[in-house]
């Protein structure tokens, strides 16, 4: 007889078809000590399939392919400097911004080309005096500075606590 999973704390597998399991047998020798011991467990489990070679080597190559997929991943995320999971999520960051700058470059470029070729003189001079300007204005040393308005100032902000206000709390 086989045994009821109710009896045991652990599950007892089902991945066997009632037709395969063969009813265990008990002799004076497999009792011991009024308890059974099962001698011919391995008969009553299914036997694994075996494989062809050509469906061992198809197996193989599809493991090869997933390896190659896994590294050229890893691969592109160490270009990315990031890693796997957020590869696809940088590159349309990276290519979205690509397209904007491209297309905010394309359009600066037609109108600055309109007021350049207009025919209105007074027009000519502002856009030459702004752009003799906006030269004097920038250097280097503005590609250094850093403005995050919507940082967080952790030093001078108090609505921040911190283990020693929790200690000091009655």
């Amino acid at each position: 007889m086989l045994p009821e999973a109710k009896y045991y704390k652990l599950l007892v597998p089902l991945f066997a078809k009632p037709d395969s399991l063969q009813p265990l047998t008990t002799s004076e020798k497999d009792l011991v000590n009024g308890l059974h011991i099962c001698t011919n467990w391995k008969k009553s489990l299914p036997r694994e399939r075996i494989l062809s070679p050509a469906e061992q080597k198809k197996l193989r190559c599809e493991q090869r392919q997933r390896e190659e997929i896994i590294q050229q991943e890893k691969a592109e995320a160490d270009y990315h400097r990031t890693t796997v999971t957020k590869v696809d999520r940088r590159s349309n960051e990276k290519n979205y911004l690509t397209s904007k700058t491209n297309t905010f470059h394309n359009e600066m470029t037609e109108h600055s080309q309109h007021y350049i070729n207009a025919k209105d003189i007074e027009h000519q001079c502002q856009i030459q005096i702004k752009k003799k300007c906006a030269s004097q204005d920038t250097s280097d040393d503005t590609k250094e500075v850093e403005h995050r308005p919507n940082k967080h100032d952790a030093a001078r902000s108090t609505n921040i606590v911190t283990s020693d206000a929790i200690n000091a709390l009655p």
